[in-house]
C-alpha cells in the first residue's frame, strides 16, 4: 500500500528481467506498470547485457543470454530506478557488453 506521508518512501522489488525474443506484446500490462510506478525506489535485476551482433561469446560453461530489443519498453516507461547487474549473466557477452549495457540504462 502506497503511504501519502511525505516522510515515507517506498520501494518496488522486481526479479530478474531478461527479455531474450522478440515480444508481440508490451512485457508489462498497463496496470501492472501503474503499481510500479508509483512507488518512489523500482529496483529489478537487469539479467543479461544488450548487445548488437558483433559481440563475442565470452567462455564460460552454460548458456549465453542477452537481451533482445524488447527491452526497451521497460526504459521508456521508466519503470525502473535502479538496476542491479550483478548476476551471472551479465559477462556472457564479455567487458564490452557490460559496457554498452550500463551506457544504454545510464542514458
Amino acid at each position: 500500500m502506497i503511504n501519502d506521508s511525505s516522510d515515507d518512501i517506498t520501494l518496488f522489488f522486481a526479479g530478474d528481467i531478461c527479455i531474450s525474443q522478440p515480444l508481440a506484446n508490451n512485457p508489462v500490462s498497463e496496470q501492472v506498470a501503474d503499481i510500479i510506478l508509483k512507488h518512489d525506489f523500482r529496483i529489478a535485476n537487469w539479467e543479461a547485457p544488450i548487445i548488437d551482433n558483433n559481440f563475442e561469446r565470452m567462455v564460460k560453461a552454460g548458456p549465453h543470454i542477452y537481451q533482445h530489443a524488447g527491452y526497451e519498453y521497460i526504459l521508456e516507461k521508466n519503470l525502473f530506478n535502479i538496476f542491479s547487474l550483478a548476476n551471472n549473466h551479465i559477462l556472457d557477452f564479455d567487458i564490452k557488453g557490460l559496457e554498452k549495457t550500463i551506457n544504454i540504462l545510464n542514458a
